[in-house]
């Protein structure tokens, strides 16, 4: 059963109508856009509910404790810092000079040590409580979605509820982890910051508090722009890379429609709109930074102006020294220490504020990361949906988007995990269905049931039959307790099935689906998962009564062997059987298959259907089976029709097709017609020639005079051998020889993967043959231009890829020019035109991603009319109809009948069942990668033991009964061609990443260049930003000089006067002024540095941003032109999912290795040079210590503003590459398997597992996180304590060489520029990853496609009309003359019987 059979029970009627109304889901949009605004979000106390143990409480509360400590370092800090200045100001020569600088020292050493502890401390306890509050949290939301009804998974999209525990759970750690603890960190910081300012000069603080909103407001604007920089590039990107993946992912349908060059011009324009999008920013970002680094000055305006202000008027009034260094005079009020004490103590309260609200925002996040945990959890039969609707209406909006519009959920009263319930000692398994009325939540106004009634009894066998929609697959699902009946009553063994415990119920019943879903494990685990303590030999013999055991075995690694995800690497049959030794395996007493074989060609459905008859017959099974093909039904015990949502007929086959009815109706629409052999048509004679066209063509060649072997052949294969690029050992042909005439209609019968898919790549280009040739109008296909040929070819798949475009758009998208009057005349052709019509949008409607938005039969008639609309003169149609049921196969049929009617159009069908090819002039079985049968319909079924008529056999309803008993050794062989799929793929990839691995210097240089030599082109604008880079970097050490000078102002020493009063006042007046004068120089030093600061930024943003964002446009253009034109065998080899996360890293990898550390390194450069010059002209002894500290306080910094720009390790996580998030995917996508087979337990216990796996030492990795953190403050503390102590050293011995004002502008202008050194670390990649990311980028542009369909090269304009006739001499089929027939029948009879 398809997963999408759930939302889509359509009749025929209903195949004119798209699945969701256009006008109710707009109508729905704003209301969905409005929910969205207003996020739902969990209490506090919900949020920590999830800290269960005292440990993990312990570990909050010590942490707590920490941060505030830690809250305390900068305030003291600061106090410090102000009474430094006071004792560096001081006579050097006096004995307390050096120990008041020793003592200040050791104090900052002293802070350094508690600042490393506690911040280390509150990082690595509340992160290692939010890891386990985290796995907490998820384990309970995966448990609780698991036992979840399918109503909470049909009005909540599955797609969404998949991934969304892994993207919360990282959301709510990190709104509960570090950022929460250094949020209390900074409260305390701000408390004490706000507090010592006042206590150190109050009408300073007030004055300062006036602008600090200012200062805030930048730095919370910068602390925005950072924190969401990789979500707002890759929001500018999505658009491009949903065309990436878009493409990939349909690159066969995008070069068989010949629109490579569509989806480039799409890929540019979406890079286009992403780029200048991009440059638009850069000036804004340029501002913010500027703006931030000039609010660092502007918090000296006030102190400057005002707060000197203060001193030189006391000291004009009574000659106060406002150092308070000078012994012997009285100090200011305020002092130098306290105005610059308020000043820093303001200043730190505007740089923590705004990390005060990235906690407060973090926490509130955390709140709306766990409120869909909390609605499910809380989601139970006690207190279920209907008695707190208000609380699940929220989760509703939030969780995940609404399937349908105003769907809200029912009563909770399916709880898998729950214990109630009876558990009867034994089951016989009657089955009754009394009077039951249903309808899906979605669809509340559109009943399945009403007053439906069926009565099975134990033991036996019913099949339900009936047209798509009739409610057939419903009656498994109410059989499985997935819903509950609306009313009525559902019994087992004559108990309520509402009565019985749900996991018992489940255990009891075995579910075979259309698709059975396997997990990405071995084929060992996947039989075992529904019993896990099975022994090897009981897997084996459940296998062996499957029919399963012989094509395991064929594999290298036997029942080892790995499925892929969903059983990729395995064939629909081999899926099939697998899943049906897991049922064997479970040993229920009751039997469900819900269209157990309809997706399969004929041969894997008689294995399939062989190995259900032994399930059947080894246990007495009640047996419930819905199947669109009647010949899988036929021996049943009862045959129920249900239509219309009731029980229409009952009966055996026999009886019911004794009288007219529904059944009779129809076996009708599926029986093939039997036809007597034509009169010439003899066995020895078409056994050896080529057989002649179909009565009806074969008769208008004659009247031209033109016999049979004289018809034109538009496509020869020629001693053709192949094999798949990612399977080289495995070859698919030997030596195939085909001809294809002109205007006629040849038919591929045959097993699956014997090659009949294979010969439709080749004719369409997707890979070349490895021997022999093929021939085109009479030309080899090497030497014809790839795409003119594919402009000649029109193909049309068994499932057909749409795009998120409108139905005209699709038809359009392989034919641009196409005006709407060719779209409707291909429509029409198709059978489409007519549903198309009644959609109220018409052609415009949107068809949804995939095509969602319409049924499979409108779908296939869309993609039938794509093909028309290109006006191929070869039409080819590979499984155009075997997915669709008989209603809607019936419509489609009849659109392709016509197609192949037209005797102009060569058409070339592959098919499984057969009804429909029945009338092709040629038909040909394909086997073992060779022509075994080849002739019309008629001839080959006058062969009594040909191989075509044993297909006829398997598929005729009256000849069915006796099929199965000879079908024993079908497929005995096929799976060698899967055995090796994997294991060439992993070497394949194994081989890739050790060529990429391996990036020597030399080479790395050549990338290097290359990467930036993409630029070249924008060589103005990398001269705008680099003259924006030294304006910026100037910022950090003119920041020092301008300190200093501050300092030197507000530290300004004033010696008692001990003359009269006149002269003193005279010299206190020469004081004052000096003192105003220097406050208004630094004044106007600070807005000249603060315009040029925020020019420079401005200048450098926009310039190195503008050409970044170019470069990074020319080079996805490039990259994906390449990408897209790149032959199918190289896709082969490279997952879709990996070459689009692959393209995204390394795009973006080369982006920053060739843009950002442009411009940092020009900041870092312009500022640490001046910045050392600067000091070593002024104090180089002190310049040539700390420049053996340079490196220490580098990173020191760098870890300081990574913590004040509000970065976060997790931000950029890759999740998914975790097994984790894979296995809550896998159980979540797949939910009605895992709940069938009642495996909610053991998902949950192998993903409790998988969270304790990837994170085996979280305390380690926790405590290494906090030290880093902590280490920051630690060296700046540990670095400045050194300057400090340096410098008071140089000023007491060398007091006649360097002055106190050289020594302030040597620490000032070079400690300041290790921020410049800083910005450098941070905007610097891992240039390893860039160097392998540049080596796969330009791999991929400069390799050459090996079949490129933008080349000009080949031949073009070839006459299709002027192809000549040729003699049977000319050419042969496959060795289908002399002792060639023998060896072809060999070969057959080996893979048929």
């Amino acid at each position: 059963m398809k997963e999408t059979d759930l939302r889509t029970d359509r009749a025929e009627a209903g195949d004119m109508a798209p699945a969701t109304g256009n006008g109710d889901q707009n109508k729905d949009e704003p209301n969905e856009e409005k929910n969205e605004e207003i996020k739902p979000q969990a209490s506090i106390a919900e949020v920590f509910s999830f800290a269960k143990t005292t440990k993990v409480k312990l570990l909050i509360v010590a942490a707590l404790l920490a941060a505030i400590v830690s809250g305390l370092v900068l305030p003291a800090f600061v106090f410090y810092f102000a009474e430094v200045f006071e004792d560096l100001g001081g006579d050097p020569s006096s004995d307390e000079f050096l120990g008041n600088i020793r003592t200040m020292a050791y104090s900052l050493m002293i802070l350094g040590v508690i600042a490393f502890t506690f911040m280390s401390l509150q990082t690595t306890l509340m992160e290692t409580a939010a890891g386990e509050m985290t796995a907490e949290l998820k384990k309970q939301w995966l448990m609780a979605l698991l036992r979840q009804d399918m109503a909470y998974f049909d009005v909540k999209d599955v797609a969404s509820q998949a991934p969304i525990i892994t993207n919360n759970g990282r959301q709510f750690r990190r709104g509960v982890g570090a950022k929460l603890v250094a949020g209390v960190q900074f409260i305390v910081t701000f408390v004490g910051g706000i507090a010592y300012s006042f206590y150190a000069s109050w009408r300073t603080s007030l004055v300062l508090l006036a602008i600090s909103p200012f200062m805030t407001a930048s730095a919370m604007l910068l602390v925005k722009l950072n924190t969401t920089t990789t979500a707002r590039k890759n929001e500018s990107y999505a658009k491009a890379g949903s065309i990436v993946n878009m493409t990939v992912s349909s690159i066969r349908t995008i070069l068989s429609l010949n629109s490579v060059q569509v989806v480039i011009d799409k890929f540019v324009e979406a890079t286009e709109e992403a780029c200048t999008g991009a440059i638009s920013q850069t000036h804004l970002l340029g501002f913010a930074n500027g703006s931030q680094m000039a609010s660092m000055l502007l918090a000296f305006i006030p102190v400057i102006l005002y707060g000197s202000y203060l001193m030189y008027t006391d000291v004009r009034e009574t000659g106060c020294d406002p150092s308070g260094a000078i012994a012997g005079n009285e100090t200011c009020d305020p002092a130098g220490k306290d105005v610059f004490g308020a000043l820093m103590g303001i200043t730190i309260c505007a740089s923590v504020l705004p990390q005060v609200s990235v906690a407060i925002e973090a926490i509130s996040s955390a709140r709306v990361a766990c409120f869909p945990a909390i609605a499910a959890m809380n989601r139970t039969i006690s207190g279920g949906e209907g008695n707190n609707t208000s609380s699940s209406q929220e989760a509703s909006e939030e969780h995940g988007p609404i399937r349908r519009g105003g769907s809200t959920l029912p009563k909770y009263e399916i709880d898998s995990s729950s214990e109630a319930g009876l558990k009867p000692q034994s089951v016989s398994g009657s089955i009754r269905f009394d009077n039951v009325s249903f309808a899906y939540p979605t669809r509340m106004e559109s009943e399945v049931f009403s007053g439906f009634s069926l009565d099975v009894e134990a033991g036996k066998t019913v099949a339900l039959v009936g047209p798509s929609g009739s409610g057939k697959s419903t009656i498994v699902q109410l059989i499985e307790r997935f819903y509950d009946p609306v009313s009525g009553l559902i019994t087992l063994d004559g108990i309520d099935i509402k009565s019985l415990n749900v996991k018992w119920l489940r255990q009891q019943i075995g579910l075979v689906n259309q698709e059975p879903c396997l997990f990405p494990m071995s084929i060992r685990d996947n039989i075992k998962v529904t019993c896990p303590d099975a022994t090897d030999e009981e897997v084996e013999q459940a296998a062996k009564t499957a029919n399963a055991h012989e094509f395991i075995m064929s594999f290298n690694e036997g029942y080892n062997t790995q499925v892929g995800d969903k059983g990729s690497q395995l064939s629909g049959g081999q899926k099939q059987r697998i899943a049906i030794a897991r049922v064997l395996l479970k040993k229920c007493s009751i039997l469900l298959l819900d269209e157990a074989t309809s997706a399969l060609d004929s041969e894997s459905e008689a294995v399939v259907q062989l190995a259900i008859d032994n399930l059947m017959k080894s246990r007495n099974l009640t047996t419930i089976v819905v199947a669109h093909r009647l010949s899988t039904v036929m021996n049943a015990d009862v045959i129920a029709v249900v239509d219309g949502g009731r029980i229409v007929e009952q009966g055996k086959h026999d009886e019911l097709l004794a009288k007219p009815g529904k059944y009779f109706e129809l076996v009708k629409a599926q029986q093939l017609d039997k036809e007597k052999p034509d009169d010439g048509s003899g066995g020895n004679e078409t056994d050896t020639e080529p057989a002649s066209a179909s009565p009806s063509r074969a008769s208008s060649f004659m009247e031209n005079g033109e016999g049979a072997d004289s018809i034109a052949p538009i496509i020869r294969l020629n001693g053709v051998s192949f094999a798949y690029p990612s399977r080289p050992k495995n070859t698919i042909f030997h030596h195939l020889n085909l001809s294809i005439r002109k205007g006629e209609t040849l038919a591929f019968v045959g097993p699956s993967g014997h090659g009949k898919s294979s010969i439709i790549q080749l004719l369409e280009a997707f890979y070349r043959p490895t021997e022999g040739k093929i021939d085109f109008l009479g030309h080899d296909m090497k030497d014809i231009n790839v795409s003119w040929m594919r402009d000649q070819i029109g193909l049309v798949a068994q499932e057909p890829t749409m795009f998120d475009l409108t139905i005209a758009e699709n038809i359009r998208f392989g034919c641009q020019n196409a005006t709407q009057a060719d779209i409707e005349e291909a429509a029409k052709k198709a059978n489409a035109h007519d549903f198309i019509a009644k959609f109220p949008q018409g052609y415009n409607t949107p068809m949804g991603e995939g095509g969602q938005q319409v049924s499979g039969g409108q779908k296939q008639r869309i993609a039938i009319a794509r093909c028309l609309v290109r006006k191929p003169k070869v039409i080819l149609l590979d499984e155009a109809t075997s997915a669709l049921d008989s209603a809607s196969e019936g419509i489609v049929q009849e659109a392709l009948d016509k197609i192949m009617a037209d005797a102009n159009q060569t058409t070339i069908v592959i098919a499984h069942r057969l009804s429909t090819i029945r009338n092709a002039d040629r038909i040909a079985v394909i086997a073992h990668g060779r022509v075994v049968e080849i002739g019309t319909h008629n001839e080959l079924m006058a062969r009594p033991h040909g191989q075509y008529r044993r297909l006829q056999s398997l598929q005729n309803l009256d000849e069915a009964k006796h099929s199965n008993a000879s079908t024993g050794g079908v497929f005995s062989s096929v799976s060698e061609s899967t055995k090796v799929k994997g294991q060439i793929k992993e070497e394949t990839k194994n081989n890739k990443e050790e060529e990429v691995g391996d990036v020597g210097a030399d080479r790395a240089k050549t990338l290097a260049a290359r990467a930036r030599l993409l630029g070249r082109e924008d060589w103005p604008f990398y001269i705008l930003g680099g003259v924006g880079a030294v304006m910026a970097g100037f910022f950090f050490p003119a920041f020092g000089f301008v300190f200093a000078d501050m300092v030197d102002v507000l530290y300004y020493p004033v010696l008692p006067c001990n003359a009269t009063a006149e002269v003193c006042s005279e010299i206190w007046d020469s004081v004052a002024d000096d003192m105003r004068d220097d406050s208004q120089r630094v004044f106007y030093e600070v807005l000249t540095i603060m315009v040029i600061t925020l020019v420079g930024n401005m200048l450098l943003f926009y310039g190195f941003g503008t050409a970044a964002e170019r470069m990074n446009k020319r080079i996805r253009d490039a990259a994906f032109k390449s990408l897209v034109v790149q032959e199918v065998g190289w896709h082969d080899l490279h997952p879709p999912a990996a070459i689009v996360a692959q393209m995204a890293e390394d795009t973006a990898m080369l982006h920053a290795f060739a843009g950002e550390p442009i411009r940092t390194f020009s900041i870092s450069v312009s500022s640490v040079l001046v910045g050392l010059i600067i000091s070593f002209v002024y104090m180089w002894p002190f310049a040539l210590v700390c420049l053996g500290i340079l490196p220490f306080m580098a990173f020191g910094a760098e870890m300081e503003m990574a913590m004040y720009n509000g970065e976060d390790e997790g931000d950029e996580s890759d999740d998914h590459k975790h097994s984790s998030s894979q296995i809550a995917v896998e159980s979540i996508s797949n939910i009605r398997t895992v709940a069938a087979l009642t495996l909610e337990p053991d998902r949950l216990s192998i993903y409790s597992q998988s969270l304790a796996e990837e994170d085996p030492t979280p305390i380690r990795s926790n405590f290494i996180k906090g030290c880093s953190i902590g280490l920051g403050q630690f060296v700046q503390m540990w670095g400045m304590a050194l300057m400090f102590w340096w410098g008071g050293w140089l000023l007491r011995n060398h007091g006649d060489s360097f002055t106190y004002r050289d020594y302030l502008i040597s620490m000032f202008g070079l400690f300041f520029s290790l921020y410049g050194l800083a910005l450098a670390f941070e905007g610097m990649v891992d240039k390893d990853k860039a160097k392998l990311a540049a080596l796969r980028v330009f791999e991929l542009i400069d390799r050459a496609s090996l079949i490129d369909p933008l080349s000009e090269e080949g031949m073009k304009d070839l006459c299709y009309d002027s192809v000549t006739g040729m003699s049977s001499e000319d050419f042969k089929y496959d060795d289908l003359t002399s002792d060639g027939v023998m060896h072809s029948l060999m070969a057959a009879n080996e893979f048929f019987v």
